[in-house]
This record gives C-alpha cells, structure tokens and sequence, in this order.
C-alpha cells in the first residue's frame, strides 16, 4: 500500500484534487506554509489530512507530489531528503524548471519522478508528461499510473530536451490556445454564451477528428476548403501570416526557457 501526499496548495493543486475527488476519496495528506489555502481545499477533496510540518508528510512508501516552485524544491532540508530516502519514498517535483539531470545532482540516491502539472487535471482530460530516475522500480511505477491515470493520461518522456520542448506544449497549450480563441471571439463578434458555446463544440469537434482519425491536420485542412470558397480564403491568410506569429512565439518561448535554467543552475550551486 502507498501513502500519498502533497507539498503545496495552489492552483495546480486545486486542479489535482478536484479531479480527483470525481473518481477517489482516498486519504491525502498536505501540508502548506499558508493554512488558509488549504482550508479552501477541504471543500473540494474532503478526505485531507492536513500535516503541522512538512516532516509528517512522509510515511512509509510515500508518493510526494511537490507542487511548489523551484525554490521551494531546491531548498528541501537535507533531513527532509534522508527522511525520504529512509522510509522508501519517492518525491514527485512538478516545477517545471527542475529536469530530471538537476534533480538527480541535488538529490542523489533519492527516487525522483519529473512530472509536469496540467490545469485539465480539474476536468479528468489532458496529457501529464513525466519521467523518473532509475531509482524508481517498476511497481512503484505502477503504483504512481494507478493514482493518476484516472485524472490524465501519462506519457514518459526520456530525454530532458525532448520533455522540455513537448511539455512546454502541454503546459503551456491550455493558456495559449484561449488565447487565440479570444481573437476568434473578438474578430467574429463572437459574444453570447451559446454562441460561444457552439464555437467551442465546433473546436472539440474538429480536435476530436484529428485524433481518432490520425490524420495530418494538413489533409483534413484539404478535406474542408473548396476551391475558391471562404475556408480556402481563411488559410491562405493564415499560411501568409501565423508562421511569423509562431515563430515569435517560440523564440520568446525559448529565451525564456534558457534564462529560467540559468537561474535554476545558480540556485542548485
């Protein structure tokens, strides 16, 4: 049997719990510096065990998702970490700064899982990216799928560029793509709830063809333009303008990617 708990009482662990207080009422244990937050959270998870110390969270064969910043995980008492080791336990980090390369320099011999927060967690939907050091085993992978594939689906990543450059993606889709959405709205005049309401249906719909289909985007895009007609006239447009919108997109992505890890290099020194 594992024990699981939580370091923090954010928005990402709002997410978390109430998605899973749709399919569990298994017993957490949380603590935070702030005890107001997690007040706020009994109303959503109703089976959390709030904890005086950071210290308590741990128990035999915990599971500890840390969903803090960067700094918080970084600064975990060294105590903490043996702690951790001793009763067989595996700290989970969430801060999307952290690899797994950096984890396993500032914490070696701990069993370590990267793993990166997704707002959809709230909602049972969604993709949750992770990887883990080979200190995990087997079975406590398992253990760690069981407990979260009900609110997400999980895709290891390996390699930290690769995880990197998908998961700024996945983290990041959610915030970006409203976004655009917002400029469909503003552009279409687009205001009403059930106006809205039948935009976003289309949106899911059309999301919903591209993965059960498999198709590339490209052909469906072929599929639904006439010659000459308005969808036609929509993607050339797009094809004119949108590639330098993404490319200055990508480029502020990336600068801010290396100068985040900058400074996360600094902190671990």
């Amino acid at each position: 049997m594992i024990n699981v708990s939580i370091y923090g009482a954010g928005h990402l662990t709002k997410s978390l719990l109430t998605g899973l207080g749709r399919v569990s009422d298994a017993e957490i244990s949380i603590f935070n510096r702030t005890e107001s937050k997690i007040n706020d959270l009994n109303s959503i998870y109703s089976n959390l065990e709030k904890t005086e110390s950071l210290y308590e969270l741990i128990k035999e064969r915990t599971i500890l998702f840390c969903i803090v910043s960067v700094d918080a995980i970084i600064n975990l008492d060294l105590n903490f970490i043996e702690k951790l080791k001793q009763t067989n336990s595996i700290l989970v980090s969430c801060a999307n700064g952290l690899s797994l390369e950096l984890l396993n320099d500032k914490f070696s011999g701990l069993k370590v899982i990267r793993l990166l927060p997704n707002i959809n967690w709230q909602i049972c939907e969604g993709v949750s990216l992770f990887d883990c050091n080979d200190k995990v085993t087997e079975g406590e992978l398992n253990d760690f799928h069981k407990f979260l594939n009900p609110v997400t689906k999980l895709y290891r990543v390996k390699n930290d560029m690769n995880f990197n450059r998908i998961g700024t993606l996945t983290t990041c889709s959610p915030g970006l793509f409203c976004t655009i959405l917002d400029y469909f709205n503003e552009y279409f005049n687009i205001e009403s709830l059930d106006e809205k309401e039948i935009f976003y249906e289309s949106l899911k719909g059309t999301i919903d063809y591209v993965l059960d289909s498999r198709k590339d985007p490209k052909i469906i895009s072929c599929e639904v333009a006439n010659k000459g007609g308005l969808t036609e006239v929509g993607i050339k447009a797009i094809q004119q303008q949108f590639p330098f919108c993404i490319e200055l997109v990508c480029t502020s992505m990336k600068n801010k990617i290396e100068e985040r890890n900058e400074k996360v290099k600094i902190l671990i020194k």
